[in-house]
């Protein structure tokens, strides 16, 4: 008889929260690393050799944009594979897969569960107070 073992090894998922909101709001991989690279110019432009850029045609830019394009793909294919957990949150704290920091999924979930104030303001048909909310 044979006994066959797997065992599947990976680091820490990096949760990037920015990235998260963006996806749970609906937004492309694309979109959310534009939105990142307002403050990835800042870094760079502020930063000390040899990660300063000088301008925008600066070729550490264009490597720079295209690491953050790449990064944020890559969670946003994470978010697709921890959807079905996302969908069962108990199951979700308990799973073994994704090797996350417990803070990360709550913050996940709560992110994932949270409503916009301007759908539910739209849909109860007044605005939301604390006597209300």
């Amino acid at each position: 008889m044979e006994t066959v073992v797997e065992c599947f090894v990976t680091d820490e998922i990096v949760l990037d929260k920015l990235a998260f909101r963006d996806w749970v709001g609906g937004s492309t991989a694309a979109e959310a690393a534009r939105e990142k690279e307002e403050d990835l110019a800042k870094w760079l432009l502020n930063a000390n050799p040899p990660h300063r850029i000088e301008n925008a045609f600066d070729p550490k830019w264009r490597m720079a944009r295209n690491i953050n394009m790449f990064e944020c793909a890559e969670q946003f294919q994470f978010y697709e594979w921890i959807t079905p957990f996302l969908n069962e949150p108990s199951q979700f704290r308990t799973q073994s897969l994704f090797v996350l920091q417990l803070s990360d999924i709550v913050h996940m979930i709560e992110t994932y569960y949270s409503y916009d104030e301007a759908v539910m303001r739209d849909l109860l048909g007044k605005p939301l107070n604390k006597a209300t909310g």
